[in-house]
């Protein structure tokens, strides 16, 4: 149905997705207005003035979503929808009074609707594969448990219907609500337990009913009938076998559905070809309507009578609509054949399905009809005399037929399989009881394999096609006929697959000088293997005659084998023959033969955006051009779906837009496979720049920083190249706030913030753009002390948001177009907080920067790309540390530098007892003037002997006093400002800033600040190239006249100088320090 919608339309629908958790803040009516995917039951909300109940306090909406409105069939349930009162009923029964959560019940729980009055809803908990699955009336949840600040929000994949009828059951049973519903037969059975047939007819009693349907009973012949109807203990047990007594047992859409206990037997279920089937006693039934709510419970429809077995094998097989032409066969064979089924009353019998005999090559099947001794032979075959269910079928067990013949049991988890004479069979459907024994439905004709492979193909219609492409070949042939090749695998594509291939493509294929379509053949023919489905589980990868690798894998839908990127399913499975085994898949392997068009045509996951294509004339003929390559990222229906209202509004009414959306996933010249992508690789798409990152988690792509993630990759076509992604790219719809509520690692950070109400009012609104630095959750879990204080500080809090955020500006795009210019970014916020983001020296990648905010010590590392997650009012920078927040104390600082421990140490001692300086101290803060190590050359040996017999503690306390403020931290800017001018004063400093930088100015000595603003979290460091003391010998000491260069422009040839002529000065400097 998608493919025929309109681009507009389905962007206003957009399929099943998962919601994740909203604003608590929202009420459920401002969610389901965000939400895109349940716009058809909003919609419907607004429409019939129905929105009062929505918006009632301490409720719970199960929204179904807009897909589930297109297949809703009101018809089947008497519904006119064109009529508002009812439709104001469909819909106010999706609400519920309470806030009712999916975990709330293990089992099921009782709700009641807001309307109509008293109307009931069950929601119980199921299981698939091992995963828990919630329902309400049996219709599955997709989004559990969305908080809202009136109640709570779920998502369903269809619409809640029937209504529940004010009807009990018995009411219910002898006049249905719902048209095309009789059931007068099990009511008139009900006679025979009147006491239950009260309590079916109470609303005080809760009851399960699985009801046939009047057609089905009053078919019954004569032979079953007769004794049911005149045995009333037989009857009532009949009439019990329907019965789950106190309980309300809905069925779900999906998943695995529990046995349950009848008044009268057990009930067991199966699924089948889309079907449920319920069990009891061994009888089968289908359901053909479940889940009909009632005053007192609830009614499945079936189309049998369950528990009463009156059919005998030969007569189940004949009105089996899976086994018509075993019945047919069954009549054909001899009188010991057809006197074992009429006289014997223990047998299994192992029956093929109609399915069973489309294997067998037309010959074999003209000798099974025209030859009764071969065809009774084969049935014999399939007969044991002894009743086993399934139960008994265990792994290993060995069984014999009535001719002698054994048989084999073989279990693959849930699946069982049977074989006999080189054939292995699944039994597709088990248990179907008879008078006189069971019946299990096979998939394969057991004991008939005397045909090779290659006579199978010439055998089967559905493979005439390529048997008229093999005639052509005659060591294919060989191959495929003899033994002495080995046992063979093969997979070959049916007729129908191959129609669908574009002639001049095929044409093409089959004329290429490459032998392109003989090797697609050839590497479907795996070597030395014999491989059934019943041996394939996970993945396994075989080597073929062309030389190329298929890998085969069992998924949950089926068998699907890949050769050379190109998947195809297995349609029909295990056809035996005495050289190997074949099967028929529904694709060419290892050849494209589809372009971009026709194969996104093709995927059911890519049908919303296959169908966009329809109105973009534009981006069609891109996709169909053979031109040249391209290389293609897909979003998947998903991807789609998630985008918001106010999102998909924007598109359908800017197509233009949408246009230049869609080339951003466009690559043009090249067809790429995920192996050959290098990491971090950019590629010019029609819109933007794509970008490709490998990650542990799997591969990423990014276009103007919305980023996807590669969840199917490598579609081969003769055009180039499609990889499915989660995301839509180079559009962000989501705000910097909803970003961070459903970003997980950043929510530790989103949970700071929120205590700023500057940030809660901006961060929201799509008119202002933004730009946030946001430390990741996996750093701020490493450090919550620091994250403590923080949020008890709120100088600090304000101070960390002010350093992370830049409003009124989105640096993403600017920094991705300016990033030949990111040799020094600067760009100063409204907060008066500079950004510096510069190239990363210690990367090769263009893309990677460091951004800090004044101190280099917190700059932090992060890539324009990766790290960069777009918004619809900004980006947010993930990054892995805090700008303003420091880690380290003053001591740890200085030791993490290269050159200032020695110089810091010896100063350190100069110290006063009385003014004693703890760096390492969180009780003092300090400003810190640290000079290079490098800064002690200027010291001669009479400078340091001065040291020792001349410095008075008054002149200590003043070399101290010059390199440390006590009790406050200043910025270099502060400095400059002349903010602490009046402490200069008192220290007889000044400071000097000119073109050549800033200095601090000591009688005759200029020390040049060459680094700023290490933060410490007591304090902050300025770099000096010199010592601020000076000695009566004027020529060892450096003077502002003599001193034009400074540390910074030192020649390495100095450092080496220093490194080794001066060691022996600096460890005599500190021998004269431990003396003072």
């Amino acid at each position: 149905m998608a493919s025929k919608c309109s681009a507009a339309f389905l962007l206003g629908l957009f399929f099943v997705v998962l919601m994740e958790e909203s604003n608590k803040a929202d009420t459920i009516m401002n969610q389901l207005q965000r939400e895109n995917h349940c716009r058809q039951f909003k919609e419907k909300i607004e429409a019939y003035n129905l929105v009062r109940y929505v918006e009632q306090e301490d409720i719970t909406v199960f929204a179904p979503t807009s897909d589930s409105f297109l297949v809703y069939d009101s018809s089947l349930y008497g519904y006119d929808m064109e009529d508002p009162d009812t439709v104001r009923s469909v819909m106010l029964y999706h609400i519920v009074r309470g806030r009712v959560r999916c975990t709330d019940s293990p089992t099921t729980l009782i709700l009641e609707a807001i309307f109509p009055n008293r109307t009931k809803l069950y929601l119980s908990q199921f299981s698939k594969l091992g995963k828990r699955i919630c329902t309400v009336n049996g219709v599955r949840v997709t989004a559990t448990n969305t908080e809202a600040s009136n109640g709570i929000l779920h998502i369903v994949d269809r619409v809640i219907s029937p209504i529940q009828s004010q009807k009990t059951i018995a009411e219910f049973l002898t006049q249905p609500d719902i048209p095309k519903l009789t059931f007068q037969s099990i009511y008139l059975a009900s006679v025979v337990d009147m006491e239950l047939r009260n309590d079916v007819n109470s609303s005080s009693s809760i009851h399960t009913i699985f009801a046939p349907l009047d057609v089905y009973v009053n078919n019954m012949p004569d032979y079953g009938q007769g004794p049911l109807f005149q045995d009333t203990g037989l009857l009532k047990l009949v009439f019990w076998a329907h019965v789950v007594e106190n309980k309300a047992f809905y069925i779900p859409d999906i998943g695995d559905i529990p046995q349950v206990n009848a008044k009268a037997g057990n009930l067991s279920f199966t699924r089948y070809n889309g079907q449920v089937y319920v069990y009891n006693n061994g009888v089968r039934a289908r359901i053909l309507m479940a889940n009909i709510p009632l005053v007192n419970g609830v009614v499945h429809v079936l189309d049998n009578l369950l528990f009463y077995k009156y059919r005998s094998i030969t007569q189940m097989v004949g009105i089996l609509p899976e086994t018509s032409i075993s019945a047919a066969n069954l009549n054909q064979t001899n009188t010991q054949i057809k006197t074992v089924l009429r006289t014997a009353t223990k047998l299994t019998m192992f029956v093929p399905m109609d399915e069973a005999y489309a294997k067998l090559p037309f010959r074999q099947q003209e000798i099974l009809i025209q030859n009764v001794t071969r065809l009774s032979e084969v049935f014999g075959s399939h007969i044991v005399q002894a009743v086993i269910d399934s139960d008994g079928l265990y792994d290993g067990a060995t069984y014999y037929t009535i001719y002698g013949d054994e048989l084999k049991i073989l279990r693959r988890t849930n699946d069982i399989y049977i074989e006999g004479g080189g054939v292995l069979a699944k039994i597709l459907i088990q248990n179907i009881g008879c008078t006189n024994g069971v019946i299990h439905a096979i998939s394969n004709v057991l004991f008939v394999c005397n045909f090779t492979v290659w006579e199978a193909i010439q055998g089967l219609d559905m493979l005439s096609k390529m048997k008229e492409f093999l005639n052509q070949y005659t060591d294919i042939q060989q191959i495929l006929s003899y033994e002495a090749f080995g046992p063979i695998t093969v997979f070959l594509t049916g007729n129908t697959a191959l129609s669908m291939i574009a002639p001049d493509t095929l044409q093409n294929l089959e004329m290429n000088s490459n032998g392109l379509f003989d090797r697609a053949v050839r590497g479907g023919i795996a070597k030395n293997v014999k491989l059934g489905t019943s041996l394939i589980y996970g993945s396994i990868e075989v080597g073929t005659y062309s030389g190329q690798k298929l890998n085969i894998t069992k998924r949950e839908t089926g068998l699907v084998v890949t050769g050379t990127f190109i998947e195809a399913s297995v349609i029909v499975r295990d056809i035996w023959c005495s050289n190997g085994v074949l099967h028929i898949v529904d694709n060419l392997l290892h050849v494209p033969t589809r372009n971009i068009v026709e194969e996104m045509a093709k995927s059911i996951e890519l049908s919303i955006a296959s169908s966009l294509l329809d109105a973009l004339p534009e981006v069609l003929e891109i996709l169909k051009s053979t031109v040249t390559d391209i290389t293609i990222f897909v979003p998947s229906n998903e991807a789609f779906t998630d985008l918001t209202t106010e999102s998909a509004d924007v598109l359908m009414k800017n197509i233009s837009l949408l246009i230049t959306i869609l080339k951003g996933h466009i690559v043009s010249g090249s067809a790429k496979l995920m192996d050959e992508f290098t990491d971090f690789e950019s590629m010019q798409a029609l819109s933007g720049k794509v970008y490709v990152i490998k990650k542990s988690g799997g591969v990423f792509v990014s276009n103007n920083n919305v980023m996807g993630r590669l969840i199917t990759g490598n579609m081969r076509c003769t055009n180039g190249v499609i990889h499915i992604i989660d995301r839509l790219l180079y559009f962000p719809y989501k705000t910097v706030e909803v970003t961070m509520q459903e970003t997980p690692w950043l929510s530790k950070f989103y949970g700071l913030m929120s205590n700023v109400v500057e940030f809660v009012t901006l961060a929201g609104r799509e008119a202002i753009q933004q730009t946030l630095f946001a430390p990741s959750d996996n750093f701020l879990a490493n450090v919550p002390s620091i994250l403590q204080t923080i949020k008890r500080r709120p100088d600090i809090l304000m101070e960390t948001f002010r350093s992370h955020y830049f409003p009124d500006v989105n640096l993403g795009s600017k920094l991705l177009k300016d990033i030949n210019l990111l040799d020094n970014y600067r760009v100063t916020s409204t907060y008066n907080v500079t950004f510096t983001i510069r190239r990363n020296p210690e990367s090769i990648i263009k893309e990677d920067v460091v951004v800090d905010v004044g101190y280099p010590n917190l700059k932090q590392n992060m890539s324009l790309v990766i790290s960069g997650v777009a918004c619809s009012n900004g980006i947010i920078y993930v990054i892995q540390g805090l700008l303003n927040y420091p880690m380290n104390t003053l001591l740890a600082e200085i030791y993490r530098e290269k050159n200032l421990r020695i110089a810091m140490d010896q100063l350190l001692k100069l110290a006063p007892e009385n003014r004693s300086i703890d760096l390492n101290s969180s009780d003092d803060i300090f400003t810190v003037f640290a000079p290079v190590d490098q800064a002690l050359q200027f010291l001669s040996f009479k400078d340091i002997c001065y040291l020792k017999n001349n410095v008075s503690a008054e002149m200590m306390n003043s070399i101290i006093g010059r390199h440390f403020i006590h009790g406050a931290k200043y910025t270099l800017q502060y400095i400059t400002d002349g903010g602490i001018d009046s402490y200069f004063s008192l220290h007889n400093m000044t400071v000097l800033k000119n073109t050549s930088g800033v200095f601090l100015v000591w009688q005759n000595i200029e020390a040049k600040v060459f680094r700023s603003n290490i933060l410490a979290s007591n304090g902050i460091i300025h770099v000096i190239d010199k010592i601020l003391f000076s000695t009566p010998y004027a020529t060892t000491s450096v003077t502002a006249t003599t001193q034009k260069g400074n540390i910074g422009h030192i020649s390495s040839t100095f450092y080496v100088s220093y490194s080794f002529t001066s060691i022996a000065l600096l460890l005599l400097f500190g021998q004269v320090l431990k003396t003072l």
